[in-house]
């Protein structure tokens, strides 16, 4: 039974805290939380450029989203309905993960032709020549294979530099994508032929060729970021980090079987669907995404933040907002550098042994469907995929998060949704660590593609819990008439976290039950 209240005996000089506030109370506190959300998702569809009376409704997403007072701020903001399920929500992207990629296995054609999402543009540099146009509009599907190009060097020239971007929204201009930089070894070339591939993961890749033969001209590729991919890059980061040899399916059954991954910010879910059953199952608990490098022999994954102290040296959390940006020497325990990608493999590699371990007798896994957040840059595509490799999980494609939530309410929570044409939803993904707001449209030949997003990689339930925490301290010191400092008010607050959480959950599911 979960706490409906927080009280902690022997608190602070052997005093009694106890905090019970009613719904006014909880409320008012959480509030200046849930109004930044309602900001994220006002922001969301002014970049998409859609009122809200054109959205045909609301989907929900995460734990935080099932919160009563969140429910009705959003209810009473846009006027529309809101779509949830009985299932819980923090397992709704994971379910449509594995809901995809069943439709991947009974129909490869059409599930393999997502839409871009999103104008492509490319850019070019040769010795400060620079050269821009539109590489692809956001309705053309994927995989692409758009961008071929005659690209005259300049005198003496032998590397270009090619770079893609996209709009960052409303006068926002042009952020990039991806880059590579390209070295040309042949000497006696004065002409190439740039080519573009996107595959259904919006990974790119990039190849030079003789424009009158169309023969491949040797070059070498420099592809920006943390960790390459090639195979010799993997295997080197797997004997360095303890990882065992490239994926091979598993288990002993005979059905292969559907998976759908959530690498989330706070928790990670996975789904499995067997093809004869009528919906996706749940894996276990919800894995926590963190990573604790200790004395011990491996790295420890799942142990929850509240119960290791933020400043504890090793142990790593909320790393997925840093996969494809760099860690900037914050990853750091026992003299080496833990990059985002290996620990994002860490956790992977746990989700995927509690599949095996539950699923294994029946069925065999060769591969599953790993879910990223929509505005995630072709980098950090790129090193999910990496993380994935290392883990042992074959990718057939890299899903974006409110497609996935999508497809879970469309095929398995209620059929009915989307079954007209030219339809817009609003997707609310209000997690643990992170607050992602897509608008997501239904086309006439019924293709999903998200129309735009936004994001806030430091707002999620976690401010929640913060916000009841430091409610419950202020109440607590203005009672006894008490002042800490700044280091015993951290000490404090950190002792009362995991009760103001569990309260959180308690007080959220007793006002739905009332």
């Amino acid at each position: 039974m979960m706490p409906t209240m927080i009280e902690v005996p022997f608190f602070c000089d052997q005093h009694v805290l106890r905090f019970a506030p009613d719904v006014p109370c909880f409320e008012e506190t959480i509030r200046p939380v849930v109004d930044r959300v309602l900001m994220v998702a006002d922001g969301a569809l002014a970049k998409a450029r859609i009122e809200p009376g054109s959205i045909r409704g609301i989907l929900l997403v995460g734990g935080s989203c099932q919160i009563p007072f969140v429910r009705d701020q959003l209810r009473q903001r846009y006027g529309r309905r809101l779509h949830t399920t009985p299932s819980d929500l923090m397992w709704v992207v994971a379910m449509g993960a594995a809901a995809h990629h069943r439709d991947l296995m009974k129909h490869p054609t059409r599930a393999l032709k997502p839409r871009l999402g999103c104008d492509l543009y490319v850019r070019t540099y040769d010795q400060g020549k620079l050269t821009e146009a539109l590489l692809a509009s956001a309705d053309q599907q994927l995989p692409l294979v758009k961008y071929e190009r005659e690209f005259a060097l300049n005198a003496g020239a032998r590397a270009v530099t090619i770079e893609l971007l996209t709009e960052a929204g409303s006068g926002g201009g042009l952020v990039p994508l991806a880059r590579r930089d390209i070295g040309i070894n042949v000497a006696h070339v004065r002409t190439i032929q740039l080519r573009v591939d996107i595959d259904a993961s919006r990974l790119i890749a990039v190849s030079v060729a003789n424009p009158r033969t169309r023969a491949p001209i040797d070059a070498k590729i420099e592809v920006r970021g943390d960790v390459a991919g090639s195979d010799a890059d993997l295997a080197a980061l797997a004997a360095e980090y303890g990882f065992a040899a490239p994926p091979l399916p598993r288990g002993t059954g005979s059905q292969r079987l559907a998976v759908g991954i959530d690498l989330g910010t706070t928790t990670s879910e996975v789904a499995v669907w067997h093809g004869s059953r009528p919906c996706p199952e749940k894996v276990g608990q919800p894995l926590h995404s963190t990573v604790w490098v200790s004395g011990a022999s491996k790295p420890e994954t799942g142990v929850p933040a509240y119960s290791v102290h933020r400043k504890e040296e090793g142990f790593f959390a909320h790393f997925k907002v840093d996969i494809g940006r760099g860690g900037g020497g914050k990853y750091s325990a026992g003299g080496r550098d833990w990059p985002p990608c290996i620990l994002a493999a860490y956790v992977l590699r746990e989700l995927w042994d509690r599949v095996t371990a539950a699923h294994g007798k029946g069925g065999y896994l060769e591969e599953a469907v790993i879910t990223v957040p929509h505005d995630f840059t072709e980098d950090q595509r790129r090193e999910v995929t990496v993380a994935a490799r290392l883990a042992g999980i074959a990718v057939p494609v890299l899903q974006n998060e409110p497609e996935a939530a999508f497809a879970y309410y469309s095929e398995v929570e209620d059929k009915t949704l989307g079954t007209d044409s030219r339809q817009t939803y609003m997707v609310v993904d209000f997690g643990g660590g992170t607050t992602d707001v897509s608008v997501v449209h239904l086309d006439e030949h019924r293709r999903r593609s998200v129309v735009a997003g936004l994001g806030d990689t430091r707002l999620g339930g976690n401010d929640l819990t913060s916000a009841i925490a430091e409610r419950a301290l202020e109440d607590f010191l203005r009672t006894h008439d008490m002042t800490l400092d700044a280091k015993a008010r951290d000490r404090y607050l950190f002792e009362l976290w995991p009760r103001a959480d569990r309260f959180k959950e308690a007080f959220a599911l007793s006002m739905l039950s009332d």
